[in-house]
């Protein structure tokens, strides 16, 4: 990945800088403010360095994922980039593709298959309609389960049912049914939970 700029450098970071301990800091009520009089070079380094220290730290992770944290006053191209930095980073926690079927490998060793399974026409008295999926990318570990989900069937009576009826960590089969009436051709959703190897 390619490291962008940061302009907002850390200051009065050296362990010899002039700068109230912590102790002292915190017990001088800090959110009453400063009244009239000099401030201290020991306060003033700890009150500006408590302020530099996030935005320092911010603007690290905005150049480390690749984007500029510039200080020239713009603060909706610091708002966007800091955005840009967060979707940077939160595509970097799983791998995966959401065009069906897709896919999504979190870290942890969660794992999820979805797509949707498309079915012919079951008529009447027929034991249904069978098939098979087989995941564009496998489970390395193994499947826990299938979650069928519906999504249509125009016309079908209510009382129908679709269900896994194997699994492994390479697909599943599935079969769906009605005991009296026919079922109209439609499709369903399917979730695939396992984990990784």
């Amino acid at each position: 990945m390619t490291t962008g700029t940061n302009d907002f450098l850390p200051f009065a970071t050296d362990p010899a800088a002039p700068v109230l301990t912590q102790g002292s800091y915190a017990g001088s009520s800090p959110q009453l403010g400063r009244g009239p009089g000099i401030l201290p070079k020991e306060a003033y380094n700890k009150i500006a360095r408590q302020g530099n220290a996030m935005a320092s730290a911010i603007g690290t992770f905005i150049a480390t994922r690749g984007f500029n944290a510039q200080d020239n006053g713009d603060i909706a191209g610091l708002t966007t980039a800091f955005i840009n930095a967060v979707a940077a980073q939160v595509a970097l926690l799983f791998l995966g593709s959401f065009s069906l079927p897709g896919y999504a490998d979190f870290p942890g060793g969660l794992q999820l298959r979805f797509g949707v399974v498309t079915f012919p026409d079951v008529p009447s008295g027929e034991p249904g309609a069978t098939g098979s999926v087989i995941f564009n990318t496998p489970f390395t570990g193994g499947c826990i389960g299938i979650v069928p989900g519906f999504i249509a069937s125009p016309g079908s009576p209510s009382n129908w049912q679709y269900a896994t009826t194997t699994q492994s960590g390479t697909g599943f089969s599935w079969q769906v049914q009605e005991w009296a009436n026919a079922v109209n051709a439609g499709s369903f959703f399917y979730l695939a939970i396992g984990w990784a190897a």
